[in-house]
């Protein structure tokens, strides 16, 4: 992800001069999808209007979740037709266990792909690697996080949250723990100033 910042915002290569980078909502792409062929029609338009930048590149999280569905085999031909294009830059991210499961199972999408297996980072690397994007998470939920918070956070990712790897275990945990925390002090402030105005009742 801290790739894809740097490419949006310009300090990454002069080959990514003119890219636009996408993102695709796989929820929202499915979200009330009641005909059969309607995801795959929402997802060719999504291709011809990323197709009017001059380098589009399309990111998609958990992109197995795509191929997982009833509607699999239709959308992978729409990709490898895109693909086979090469208007369209896609990067895929997924597990080594989903993507074998998935998009391994079609050899002629998976060949399309270059696989580059990341490993998960060590928890000193992992703390450096939130340090660098915490700051985004503090404004848009209004907290502040320390350093040893932050590690307590990767910590408790790693031995608890399995499913995910590192950073992103600990950033989800962080982001939850901080949304809650700012729901949690809404409700107090809505709470405290009931009761302020009915204890004014009695005055």
């Amino acid at each position: 992800m801290k790739v894809l910042q740097k490419i949006a915002s310009k300090t990454i290569l002069n080959a990514f001069d003119k890219a636009t980078i996408f993102e695709i909502n796989i929820g929202a792409l499915f979200a009330g999808a009641s005909y059969k062929g309607e995801v795959e029609d929402r997802l060719q338009k999504i291709f011809n209007e990323l197709k009017q930048f001059e380098k589009p590149i399309l990111f998609i999280d958990d992109i197995h979740e795509l191929f997982d569905s009833n509607q699999g085999s239709g959308i992978a031909s729409i990709i490898k037709s895109e693909l086979s294009k090469g208007i369209i830059t896609f990067i895929g991210a997924t597990t080594p266990e989903k993507f074998r499961k998935t998009l391994a199972k079609d050899d002629a999408l998976s060949r399309r792909f270059e696989t580059l297996e990341i490993k998960e980072p060590t928890q000193d690397l992992a703390f450096r690697m939130i340090s660098s994007v915490i700051e985004s998470y503090e404004k848009h939920h209004d907290f502040t996080i320390d350093d040893e918070d932050q590690k307590e956070a990767i910590r408790l990712a790693k031995r608890y949250l399995k499913e995910k790897s590192l950073p992103d275990s600990a950033l989800d945990l962080i982001d939850r723990t901080m949304s809650s925390l700012k729901s949690s002090q809404r409700n107090y402030k809505k709470r405290n100033s009931r009761f302020k105005k009915s204890v004014s009742c009695f005055k």
